[in-house]
């Protein structure tokens, strides 16, 4: 008899086999980098976004971003089509390019502020360092709006409209903001929040001086009864803001500030919040398609 080696899978397999597996392992490998070059791009986006939403948001400018970015988790990736209207823009904040980068039609307005320090201002900076198109910028009261929107943004406005704790007013322009969305429409808010312990020291420092209203999650939430209210609260220290009074080379102490917040949070319970976000939403009728 003749000596053979046991017969393996291996001493079987013909060329053509060899090929075959080949071409499998070739496919694994493209797909592989393909899925790591997807994921790669997505995570680039991701980063990208946070750093649009922070220049958008000036001062303080990571708690405003924590505030945006879990309002703007409420929507789609995608506004292409989308209306947008936001209210009350400053020379040092505009939250408009935000949302012409995820493909919405955006205006910005403002009250008080010249149109062309607006023009001229942080919205020009953003959208030329993200070349994104310029965002058209009109001079518009919030309590008279003409035209019909997707979804209107404000940040830092309900508690400098209506002053002095005054709930009815913002009740008031709410409601009338409401009645220019769409019928799936939506409000996103982000405002100073009301700080039992540091009050004090809030309405000495913070730019919205004595009569600014800070406002309580609770009576926000029991004020818009009939409204669909989703709120959420962040920081502490961030309360007061360094940049406008030391110059927006000291920003990197409200980071401080914020890096001290996230800290706080995880070991102490808070009586209120530095800054909340607020989505607004009609209570939706049956059968109504949400475009949202």
């Amino acid at each position: 008899m003749l000596n053979r080696e046991p017969r393996t899978w291996s001493s079987c397999r013909t060329s053509v086999e060899d090929a075959v597996i080949m071409d499998w392992i070739s496919a694994a490998t493209v797909v592989g980098r393909e899925t790591k070059s997807v994921l790669s791009s997505r995570g680039a986006r991701m980063h990208d976004r946070r750093s649009l939403m922070e220049d958008c948001c000036g001062w303080n400018r990571k708690i405003w971003a924590d505030a945006l970015e879990f309002a703007v988790s409420r929507l789609p990736d995608n506004l292409h089509g989308k209306s947008v209207l936001e209210i009350g823009a400053s020379p040092n904040s505009a939250l408009a390019p935000l949302f012409s980068a995820m493909g919405a039609d955006v205006v910005c307005s403002c009250y008080g502020p010249r149109k062309s320090h607006i023009e001229d201002g942080q919205l020009k900076t953003i959208c030329d360092r993200y070349g994104l198109r310029r965002v058209p910028v009109v001079e518009m009261d919030a309590h008279n709006i003409s035209e019909i929107y997707d979804l209107i943004v404000m940040k830092s406005v309900l508690g400098g409209i209506c002053r002095r704790n005054d709930y009815v007013a913002i009740r008031t322009l709410v409601s009338k903001l409401a009645a220019h969305l769409t019928q799936s429409g939506r409000i996103i808010t982000l405002d100073n929040g009301y700080l039992r312990p540091l009050q004090a020291i809030r309405r000495t420092l913070g730019t919205g001086g004595q009569t600014w209203t800070y406002i309580r999650k609770e009576r926000l939430q029991s004020t818009l009864s009939g409204f669909h209210v989703t709120t959420r609260g962040f920081g502490l220290l961030n309360c007061a803001s360094a940049t406008p009074m030391l110059g927006t080379k000291f920003e990197v102490i409200n980071d401080l500030a914020h890096t001290a917040d996230e800290l706080i949070g995880r070991l102490s319970r808070r009586e209120g919040y530095a800054v909340l976000a607020t989505v607004i939403e009609r209570s939706p009728a049956r059968n109504t398609p949400c475009l949202f």
